[in-house]
Protein backbone atom coordinates (compact mmCIF):
# COMPACT_ATOMS: atom_id res chain seq x y z
CA UNK A 1 0.00 0.00 0.00
CA UNK A 2 0.74 3.62 -0.91
CA UNK A 3 1.94 6.21 2.01
CA UNK A 4 0.78 9.34 1.39
CA UNK A 5 3.32 12.05 1.40
CA UNK A 6 1.42 14.86 3.51
CA UNK A 7 -0.59 13.11 5.92
CA UNK A 8 1.65 10.10 6.01
CA UNK A 9 -1.29 7.59 5.45
CA UNK A 10 -1.86 4.26 4.11
CA UNK A 11 -3.79 4.18 0.74
CA UNK A 12 -5.16 1.15 -1.28
CA UNK A 13 -3.34 0.50 -4.71
CA UNK A 14 -6.82 0.45 -6.47
CA UNK A 15 -10.19 1.84 -5.78
CA UNK A 16 -13.40 1.92 -7.78
CA UNK A 17 -14.08 5.58 -9.11
CA UNK A 18 -17.57 6.22 -10.78
CA UNK A 19 -18.38 2.51 -11.64
CA UNK A 20 -14.46 2.28 -12.88
CA UNK A 21 -11.24 0.57 -10.93
CA UNK A 22 -8.59 3.03 -10.69
CA UNK A 23 -5.00 2.25 -9.79
CA UNK A 24 -3.69 4.52 -7.05
CA UNK A 25 -0.26 2.73 -6.36
CA UNK A 26 2.10 5.49 -8.65
CA UNK A 27 0.12 8.29 -6.25
CA UNK A 28 1.58 10.38 -4.35
CA UNK A 29 -1.04 11.51 -2.17
CA UNK A 30 -4.13 9.79 -0.72
CA UNK A 31 -7.91 11.00 -1.91
CA UNK A 32 -7.92 13.13 1.00
CA UNK A 33 -5.18 15.06 0.71
CA UNK A 34 -5.48 14.79 -3.72
CA UNK A 35 -9.09 14.39 -4.30
CA UNK A 36 -9.25 12.38 -7.97
CA UNK A 37 -8.90 14.45 -10.83
CA UNK A 38 -8.61 17.90 -9.25
CA UNK A 39 -4.47 18.16 -10.61
CA UNK A 40 -3.56 19.97 -7.40
CA UNK A 41 -0.54 18.45 -6.39
CA UNK A 42 1.71 21.81 -7.03
CA UNK A 43 -0.04 23.09 -4.22
CA UNK A 44 0.62 20.52 -1.89
CA UNK A 45 4.65 20.85 -3.02
CA UNK A 46 4.24 24.64 -2.06
CA UNK A 47 2.44 23.46 1.50
CA UNK A 48 5.30 21.67 2.91
CA UNK A 49 9.04 22.60 3.83
CA UNK A 50 11.67 20.66 2.14
CA UNK A 51 14.85 19.66 3.99
CA UNK A 52 18.43 20.94 2.25
CA UNK A 53 20.71 18.45 1.76
CA UNK A 54 23.76 20.05 2.99
CA UNK A 55 22.41 22.28 5.53
CA UNK A 56 19.57 20.72 6.56
CA UNK A 57 17.57 23.66 7.04
CA UNK A 58 14.26 23.99 6.23
CA UNK A 59 13.01 26.00 3.48
CA UNK A 60 10.13 26.13 1.18
CA UNK A 61 10.96 25.55 -2.75
CA UNK A 62 9.93 28.06 -4.76
CA UNK A 63 12.04 27.88 -8.05
CA UNK A 64 12.27 32.24 -8.34
CA UNK A 65 13.77 32.10 -5.24
CA UNK A 66 16.80 30.49 -6.43
CA UNK A 67 16.05 26.98 -4.62
CA UNK A 68 16.51 23.68 -6.20
CA UNK A 69 14.36 20.98 -4.98
CA UNK A 70 17.53 19.69 -3.18
CA UNK A 71 19.29 22.59 -2.47
CA UNK A 72 18.43 25.69 -0.57
CA UNK A 73 19.37 29.17 -2.44
CA UNK A 74 21.77 30.11 0.03
CA UNK A 75 23.67 26.75 -0.36
CA UNK A 76 23.59 26.92 -4.11
CA UNK A 77 25.36 30.54 -3.68
CA UNK A 78 28.10 29.17 -1.87
CA UNK A 79 28.65 26.31 -3.90
CA UNK A 80 29.13 28.42 -6.94
CA UNK A 81 31.32 30.94 -4.67
CA UNK A 82 33.52 28.11 -3.47
CA UNK A 83 34.05 27.10 -7.38
CA UNK A 84 34.75 30.40 -8.62
CA UNK A 85 37.63 30.72 -5.81
CA UNK A 86 39.16 27.74 -6.72
CA UNK A 87 38.92 28.74 -10.33
CA UNK A 88 40.50 32.22 -9.55
CA UNK A 89 43.25 30.33 -6.98
CA UNK A 90 44.23 28.34 -10.38
CA UNK A 91 44.68 31.01 -12.62
CA UNK A 92 46.92 32.90 -10.25
CA UNK A 93 48.86 29.32 -9.68
CA UNK A 94 47.34 27.63 -6.93
CA UNK A 95 49.67 28.42 -4.44
CA UNK A 96 51.20 31.66 -2.41
CA UNK A 97 53.41 33.81 -4.20
CA UNK A 98 55.84 34.11 -1.89
CA UNK A 99 56.11 31.16 0.21
CA UNK A 100 54.60 28.78 -1.76
CA UNK A 101 52.02 27.79 1.25
CA UNK A 102 48.84 25.43 -1.11
CA UNK A 103 47.25 23.08 1.28
CA UNK A 104 44.11 25.28 2.32
CA UNK A 105 41.97 27.26 -0.07
CA UNK A 106 40.55 29.34 2.50
CA UNK A 107 43.78 30.73 3.82
CA UNK A 108 44.90 31.63 -0.16
CA UNK A 109 43.55 35.42 -0.37
CA UNK A 110 44.31 38.06 -3.38
CA UNK A 111 46.36 40.72 -2.31
CA UNK A 112 46.57 44.06 -5.12
CA UNK A 113 49.97 45.41 -5.57
CA UNK A 114 48.54 49.06 -6.50
CA UNK A 115 45.77 49.97 -4.40
CA UNK A 116 45.42 52.88 -6.62
CA UNK A 117 44.59 50.75 -9.83
CA UNK A 118 41.75 48.89 -7.74
CA UNK A 119 38.50 48.96 -8.82
CA UNK A 120 36.90 46.53 -6.20
CA UNK A 121 37.50 43.77 -4.17
CA UNK A 122 37.75 40.41 -4.88
CA UNK A 123 36.08 39.02 -2.27
CA UNK A 124 32.11 39.14 -2.35
CA UNK A 125 31.96 39.77 -6.62
CA UNK A 126 31.53 36.05 -7.28
CA UNK A 127 28.65 37.79 -9.82
CA UNK A 128 30.94 39.16 -11.84
CA UNK A 129 31.83 37.76 -15.35
CA UNK A 130 35.56 35.81 -15.48
CA UNK A 131 36.60 38.66 -17.68
CA UNK A 132 36.15 41.41 -15.35
CA UNK A 133 37.50 39.19 -12.48
CA UNK A 134 40.02 38.05 -14.32
CA UNK A 135 41.29 41.70 -15.05
CA UNK A 136 41.05 42.46 -11.37
CA UNK A 137 42.95 39.65 -10.29
CA UNK A 138 45.91 40.73 -13.54
CA UNK A 139 46.70 43.55 -10.66
CA UNK A 140 46.93 40.69 -7.39
CA UNK A 141 49.15 38.50 -6.02
CA UNK A 142 47.77 34.80 -4.32
CA UNK A 143 49.13 35.15 -1.05
CA UNK A 144 48.18 33.08 1.99
CA UNK A 145 46.89 34.37 5.19
CA UNK A 146 50.19 34.87 6.90
CA UNK A 147 51.82 36.70 4.31
CA UNK A 148 49.13 38.86 3.72
CA UNK A 149 49.19 39.96 6.74
CA UNK A 150 52.95 41.12 6.94
CA UNK A 151 52.17 42.31 3.31
CA UNK A 152 49.48 44.97 4.65
CA UNK A 153 51.43 45.63 8.37
CA UNK A 154 54.70 47.67 6.03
Amino acid sequence: MPICKKCKNNFPNRIIIEGKERVLSSRKYCLVCSPFGKHNTKKIHKTGATECEQCQRKYIYTKKSGHTRKICNSCVVNNRRFAQKIRMVEYKGGKCSLCGYHKCLAALGFHHLDPHTKLFTISGNHCLSWDKLKNELDKCILVCANCHKELEST
